[in-house]
């Protein structure tokens, strides 16, 4: 009776100590895949002040694959947005709210905008 009691209570802590590590796995994997906003501004405000200090124009929009082109970001950081057409308008806003920030193209053909006023929306095909 006690051997079969130990059989159960090891059994059922391996099957803890297998979803623990399943779900630490998980978490750690999610976690490397998270862009952080203020990461992809910062290497778009990086961009627009080194082609100004070269004497160059801004383009009017910067892709996700110039900033790793550039070396403003690591084809690891931005993971998350393979797939998907991300582009940065770096001289839109001043005193229009409604300018767009940036713009977001999804596989489907979905596209979503981030706008002055800080707001997002989602536009029509």
């Amino acid at each position: 009776m006690k051997k079969r009691r130990l059989i159960i209570i090891a059994g059922v802590l391996l099957m803890v100590a297998a979803l623990a590590s399943t779900a630490l796995i998980l978490h750690w994997q999610h976690a490397q895949s998270v862009v952080r906003f203020q990461e992809l501004v910062s290497a778009a405000q990086s961009y627009s002040r080194d082609h100004i200090s070269r004497g160059q124009s801004i383009p009017p929009t910067v892709t996700l694959q110039d900033l790793v082109s550039g070396g403003y970001l690591q084809a690891k950081d931005v993971r998350a947005f393979d797939g998907l057409d991300v582009a940065f308008y770096p001289t839109a806003g001043g005193n229009n709210p409604q300018a767009v920030l940036v713009r977001l193209r999804m596989a489907d053909g979905t596209r979503m905008v981030a706008l002055a006023d800080g707001s997002i929306q989602q536009l029509q095909r």
